[in-house]
């Protein structure tokens, strides 16, 4: 059976994604060369391969508890900044 190119470079995304995952490389570029490979691979059971192996590589998004305490920790620290600022 005949590959198609789609699929080609798919894979080769993958496994360049793969291989620039190792500590010592671009990990953000090996996160957007998965998600490449993901939207664009035709076989559904490889592009859920490539999703499970992103899921275990991305971390959850914060959640908005999480992101309201930066922002008031942020707030915090700007007054205190600016209160020295001015003594």
């Amino acid at each position: 059976m005949r590959r198609d190119a789609l699929s080609l470079l798919a894979e080769a995304q993958f496994l360049l994604a793969r291989v620039l995952w190792n500590p010592h490389a671009d990990r953000r570029r090996a996160l957007r060369i998965a998600r490449m490979a993901a939207k664009t691979h035709p076989d559904p059971l490889v592009r859920a391969e490539i999703v499970a192996w992103l899921r275990h590589r991305v971390p959850p998004p914060p959640s908005l508890d999480d992101l309201a305490i930066e922002v008031l920790r942020h707030d915090l620290r700007a007054g205190t900044d600016a209160d020295s600022s001015e003594t």
